[in-house]
């Protein structure tokens, strides 16, 4: 670089690598078994933390970084790092025919050029902890980047279309009371889990997928019991 009187760059990008299918049991998803598939996602995550360690050292001051990422446990703790590192980070997702990609795309523009980058920033295991601190003294940070919604929400809420409700979250959560009936119902399939975790990578027939699977829930939850839609998202639940 030097002899060539190049000092840094504007873009540094990094493609991974392509997932190798192997044989045996899969996923209801169609991917690979669970311990193949946490082992091959656990070393796209370690190769997209070298990146944005080489990124770090010749990278320039509001240069662009880009980094093909699949989607698993690491998503919150990378995003996390990338967003002490540059003022903007987008999504984007691969034109696919499947309803959940497994792959999407990171851009981030604007590169900091922080003076003093924390060691545990670039390391994926402290990484964890950084971020869970960080969603904690800043909830309202994560919240705005981050915007989950409910999936008793998405059920019987009239304050919005259905499809209006889709576009405006990037995940689809059951953790509140008011979810847990629809979690637990048989119809709330593990690919129906996995299509409001991954809301933000989701196409057209992701989203036709869950629009039935809200009109077969919502018509198997109030055929049990009595349940009056409200304009506030919520639900009255009248039994006998």
């Amino acid at each position: 670089m030097d002899s060539r009187g190049v000092t840094s760059f504007e873009v540094v990008l990094h493609d991974g690598v392509g997932r190798k299918k192997k044989r045996g049991n899969r996923s209801v998803c169609g991917g690979t078994s669970a311990s193949a598939a946490q082992e091959a996602t656990t070393t796209q995550s370690a190769l997209v933390m070298d990146a944005v360690r080489l990124a770090t050292m010749f990278l320039a001051p509001n240069g662009t970084f880009i980094t093909k990422f699949f989607r698993c446990q690491d998503y919150k703790a990378v995003m996390f790092c990338l967003k002490q590192l540059f003022e903007r980070v987008h999504l984007s997702r691969p034109v696919a025919s499947r309803s959940t990609p497994a792959e999407i795309y990171v851009i981030c523009l604007r590169y900091k050029v922080p003076a003093n980058i924390q060691p545990e920033l670039l390391d994926l295991k402290h990484l964890h902890l950084l971020s869970v601190d960080a969603e904690k003294s800043k909830r309202q940070e994560s919240t705005e980047f981050w915007k989950t919604g409910l999936a008793s929400d998405f059920i019987w809420s009239e304050a919005q279309t259905p499809l209006e409700f889709l576009g405006s979250f990037l995940t689809i959560s059951f953790d509140d009371p008011a979810s847990l009936p629809i979690k637990n119902h048989e119809l709330t399939t593990d690919e129906i889990k996995q299509l409001c975790e991954y809301l933000f990578v989701l196409r057209e027939n992701g989203y036709n997928h869950l629009l039935e699977w809200r009109m077969c829930v919502r018509k198997a939850l109030s055929s049990c019991s009595q349940v009056t839609p409200r304009t506030d998202g919520t639900a009255t639940d009248n039994k006998g």
